[in-house]
């Protein structure tokens, strides 16, 4: 008799171990992540998706109608990585200037977990030119993104650590600026290195928010006497 939740392997074959659904489905969503990061979403098939997994095609699909539906999911997943990842080690600054600081630094691509995530994202840019829903889960995922910089660009206003700015504008600055110059860092382009991104972002920060990181602690200590 065959132990619960495993197959009859093939000769020769190694045993394939059911899952729960939602296991399952976030095994897929793994899969996919690396695959569409590694080669590209043309390349990256369900076949070869479900190979990774050791499940059926028949068994992606029945999870995944599409793989659109499929990328729109391993960006979400993705993201949601990424940003409760910068959340949590921007919490620990004490200060606005440098929870911004961290949240440019660990977001820009200068290691292989961040490469891959933005790799993704120029895979499903690509896609959401075309695709209305893609275009829709794209909004979505910049609410989120733009709304981190937004909260902690008003907590550097109220602290005095920045000057007084339009909030919701200068979160699209950094953002657009982000974006431009992470893809120009991602792709390789010799004129942008990673090094350079950062640097150009923290100048930003320093001229457009008048980053006066003395100024919040002088204030914070005003408000503890």
């Amino acid at each position: 008799m065959r132990a619960p939740g495993v197959r009859k392997a093939e000769p020769g074959a190694t045993p394939r171990r059911r899952h729960p659904p939602e296991v399952r489905r976030a095994l897929i969503i793994e899969a996919a992540k690396e695959l569409i990061a590694e080669q590209g979403l043309a390349r990256a098939t369900a076949r070869e998706i479900a190979a990774r997994c050791e499940i059926s095609t028949g068994t992606l699909t029945h999870h995944f109608s599409s793989m659109d539906e499929l990328l729109v999911e391993a960006l979400r997943s993705a993201s949601k990585e990424v940003t409760d990842h910068n959340l949590a080690s921007s919490s620990h600054e004490p200060t606005a200037a440098g929870k911004l600081r961290v949240l440019i630094d660990t977001a820009l691509p200068d290691n292989a977990q961040a490469l891959r995530n933005w790799r993704l994202w120029l895979e499903y840019w690509a896609r959401a030119v075309h695709e209305p829903d893609l275009a829709a889960a794209h909004s979505e995922r910049y609410r989120e993104w733009r709304g981190s910089f937004e909260r902690v660009i008003h907590e550097g206003i109220e602290s005095g650590e920045f000057g007084r700015v339009d909030v919701a504008s200068a979160a699209r600055e950094i953002v657009a600026l982000f974006d431009g110059l992470g893809i120009e860092a991602a792709i390789g382009d010799e004129a942008i290195s990673v090094a350079e991104a950062r640097r150009i972002l923290h100048g930003w920060v320093q001229v457009r928010l008048g980053a006066d990181v003395g100024a919040g602690r002088r204030r914070s200590r005003k408000r503890t006497r």
